[in-house]
């Protein structure tokens, strides 16, 4: 049994039927009506998951994409701390280099006001020792520019090493 609309009859009054002969024909737009809708909704449903999985593949590659600028944030950050360790050797030698030539300056102004050596032979060493301050004053400015683009005091607290860097850096 099925409800609908009778559209044609097709047996008269007191004829004899036959088992499984067509007696009647129902209006099958109702019904195709109803397959219409299923399809259509199979289509919305179809098209949904080809728009869900162009989603998928989109937010994939922006997940890919943002694991490689944080793998090359890491690698900057690494690079940075490098440079910080160069810049503190940079600033060691330079410091070095003042505190020789500020021994040599001091011997030579000892002998230029005992008159032992000549005016412009104690302005070489002068012009050496003035070099190498501004040499290590560069290399100070160096060590805290690096230090600051760390996100890190220019002086580590507690007077510890310049070249000291949190060991979760990158994590932070």
């Amino acid at each position: 049994r099925v409800p609908g609309q009778v559209v044609r009859v097709l047996v008269d009054d007191n004829n004899r039927v036959r088992k499984g002969e067509l007696l009647v024909q129902l209006d099958k737009e109702p019904y195709q009506v109803k397959v219409d809708i299923a399809r259509a909704g199979l289509a919305v449903a179809q098209a949904d998951l080809v728009q869900a999985q162009a989603k998928v593949r989109g937010l994939e590659g922006l997940v890919r994409s943002e694991w490689f600028e944080l793998a090359h944030a890491v690698e900057g950050l690494n690079n940075r701390v490098a440079d910080l360790h160069a810049s503190v050797a940079a600033l060691q030698a330079a410091n070095a280099r003042l505190t020789r030539a500020r021994a040599d300056y001091g011997r030579e102004k000892q002998l230029y006001e005992k008159q032992v050596t000549s005016r412009q032979e104690f302005d070489t060493y002068q012009e050496a020792f003035s070099v190498a301050e501004a040499q290590s004053e560069k290399a100070q400015q160096d060590v805290y520019r690096i230090r600051a683009t760390l996100g890190l005091p220019q002086k580590p607290a507690h007077g510890g090493d310049l070249s000291d860097v949190p060991p979760a850096l990158d994590k932070t």
